[in-house]
């Protein structure tokens, strides 16, 4: 280069010399597409197909809600007594038992 078209740089030549392979000869984007470019498609449909409450109320009845009253009574039907006697007997039985063997 001439040196008079280097004057204005000045100090800014030792810079830019260094510089210069770096610049790209083709531009990186091209300046008109190569094939025509579609637009992404959404990856969730903007109206679901179905419903997510249903419009139409269910053929089949729901069941009702189960009663409040639990179906064992609270109180036993057998005395106490008759119980805690079985119970005596069973675990007489199975001492018995433990101690033949």
């Amino acid at each position: 280069m001439a040196p008079e078209l280097l004057e204005p740089v000045g100090p800014m030549l030792p810079v830019l010399l260094p510089l210069m392979p770096l610049l790209p000869l083709v531009p990186l984007v091209p300046l008109m597409p190569l094939a025509p470019v579609a637009p992404p498609a959404p990856l969730v449909p903007l109206v679901p197909l179905v419903p997510l409450v249903p419009l139409v109320p269910p053929l089949v009845p729901v069941a009702p809600a189960a009663p409040l009253v639990p179906l064992v009574p609270l109180v036993p039907l057998v005395p106490l007594g008759v119980v805690s006697l079985c119970f005596l007997v069973f675990l007489w039985c199975v001492v018995v038992v433990v101690v033949v063997d």
